[in-house]
């Protein structure tokens, strides 16, 4: 039987862990913008035979990646 008490603390958790969902998603969004816009930036650096610069871009948006995929689990093609 619980408590008002623990009642109260299991209904501040979930909404702490609501909160905490949201920032992550918002967080996600957040990088996945930053991802293409780096892919973007390395496209047009290539074009501009600029291959260096767009080496790094590629580099950068592909750490942003890894952090993704290690930080929430996704594996290639989950998304």
């Amino acid at each position: 039987i619980l408590s008002k008490g623990s009642v109260k603390t299991s209904n501040r958790h979930k909404k702490l862990e609501a909160k905490v969902e949201k920032v992550t998603k918002r967080n996600e969004a957040e990088r996945i913008i930053q991802v293409s816009h780096e892919l973007e930036e390395g496209n047009k650096l290539f074009q501009k035979h600029d291959n260096e610069g767009a080496m790094l871009k590629y580099e950068k948006a592909l750490k942003l990646s890894v952090i993704r995929t290690w930080r929430f689990g996704i594996t290639p093609g989950d998304t």
